[in-house]
């Protein structure tokens, strides 16, 4: 089946609007084509079959005009849903199918890139030790617990109102200013670092010690090959019923210029934007198992005059959020979109330009209603009303917190008559997908606590 709308200035102006960069542009439109693919084969094996007579297959399953603006529809929908956000979008195969993510490991197996997994290589071993040092003491040893760099050990002692600086000789010995140290070895094996000082320690001392842990000895953690990571999912059948007066679309036609297949392309649209966007949010909360950051606005009035203040410490609380998912991430990552309920949403939408807000008013209630300084945010009524979820889908569109399977795009069931009337007709769409948890780790929780006198102003 030929579908015009994938050489539409519409469908690809979508695609990059909804998607991270141009390499997931083009999986996305594989995804699409391999769907539609799809459901060629079923229709061909449908007119084999003999299922329908040769009139009534070119008027059903064929790809008919008919046939061709519903799957229309439905790749408008996926584009314009939030996916595109949130999710991994493959084709299936298969009812149920395990789908591929492509990952890079180390030899060990430890998730390298692109997000998660521990801190392995010595590109970003730098590491900071802190320490307070009992005051009336001269000896001290300090367990790092891991090998060191030689040559790459930086000590700053604070001894009273003095500092001084401390380095490594690259053959175990610290080197400090004149009268400083007694003392000072190091053992870059263990990373144990043991010191003397000249005279004891004053009240109020301290160490601060930066290093960079040495990896060659575990070599082999540090080599990476790719791997392919399977995410499982459950394809299930949406079906959405129809019903027509042929008068009446008619008298439509010919009064006001209405057209059926064009009303009837726009139901199917809408209808395939909610579902996916339901199915989306339904899944990313019931299977979600992190913790919950709360930023507390409730201190702040808004009658007062405190709105600049209370922005403030929401960006700061944002940050926290954006540093929690990368406390679990290889990458520094920050989220990429926000899943907010309708109080989260009625505060992103009172801010204004110059605050970093953009708004979507050509959406749905479930849906993209704007972009705060760049990150899209998602409105969804299954979200309590200050619940939100911040998103990292890659840049490269091979690992998100969900995965989002096509089968079947949208296609229209036999007409049916009405013996009882028999100007109506009746006939259904159904459309095939599914959705599943890949990467928990993508995504973190947090609620706001909002002040007082928010809601006041909000109703």
């Amino acid at each position: 089946m030929e579908l015009k709308f994938f050489d539409s200035a519409y469908f690809n102006k979508g695609l990059k609007l909804s998607s991270n960069s141009e390499r997931t542009v083009e999986l996305r439109k594989k995804v699409y084509f391999d769907a539609v693919e799809n459901l060629n084969t079923l229709r061909s094996i449908v007119q084999r079959l003999k299922y329908f007579d040769d009139a009534s297959a070119m008027e059903t399953m064929a790809p008919s005009q008919m046939g061709v603006a519903l799957a229309e529809a439905t790749l408008k929908a996926n584009i314009n849903s939030i996916a595109g956000y949130i999710a991994i979008e493959r084709s299936m195969t298969q009812m149920q199918q395990n789908l591929v993510y492509r990952d890079i490991v180390t030899k060990v197996g430890a998730s390298v890139m692109p997000l998660i997994g521990e801190d392995n290589p010595r590109s970003r071993a730098a590491k900071i030790w802190n320490d307070t040092l009992t005051a009336g003491e001269t000896d001290f040893t300090v367990g790092i617990g891991t090998g060191i760099v030689p040559g790459r050990i930086a000590i700053t002692l604070v001894l009273g109102s003095a500092s001084y600086d401390v380095t490594d000789d690259r053959k175990g010995n610290l080197l400090a200013p004149a009268g400083v140290l007694a003392t000072g070895t190091v053992d870059y094996t263990t990373g144990e670092i043991t010191f003397s000082l000249a005279t004891a320690a004053p009240a109020d001392s301290t160490m601060k010690v930066c290093y960079q842990e040495d990896r060659t000895l575990e070599q082999g953690e540090n080599r990476t090959t790719l791997k392919q990571g399977y995410f499982n999912i459950t394809a299930k059948v949406n079906k959405f019923e129809f019903e027509q007066d042929l008068i009446t679309a008619m008298i439509s036609q010919k009064t006001v210029g209405g057209d059926v297949v064009a009303d009837l392309q726009q139901s199917v649209y809408d209808e395939q934007v909610l579902s996916i966007n339901n199915q989306l949010v339904d899944v990313l909360r019931k299977t979600y198992e992190g913790s919950t950051l709360t930023i507390d606005l409730s201190a702040f009035s808004i009658q007062g005059g405190f709105f600049t203040s209370l922005l403030q410490v929401f960006n700061a609380g944002l940050a926290a959020v954006d540093n929690a998912i990368a406390e679990r991430c290889y990458k520094v990552v920050a989220a990429n979109a926000y899943v907010v309920g309708n109080g989260l949403a009625t505060f992103f939408q009172s801010l204004e330009d110059a605050q970093g807000w953009v708004a979507n008013n050509t959406g749905y209630v479930n849906g993209l209603i704007g972009f705060y300084k760049g990150r899209a945010v998602i409105r969804h009524l299954y979200c309590d009303p200050f619940e939100g979820y911040a998103i990292h889908k890659t840049a490269d569109g091979q690992l998100a917190p969900l995965g989002y399977g096509i089968l079947l795009p949208a296609t229209n069931l036999p007409l049916i008559g009405n013996f009882a009337a028999t100007n109506e007709v009746a006939g259904g769409i159904y459309s095939v997908d599914g959705t599943s948890k890949v990467a928990g780790a993508l995504a973190q929780r947090f609620v706001v606590k909002a002040p007082a006198d928010w809601m006041v102003l909000a109703q």
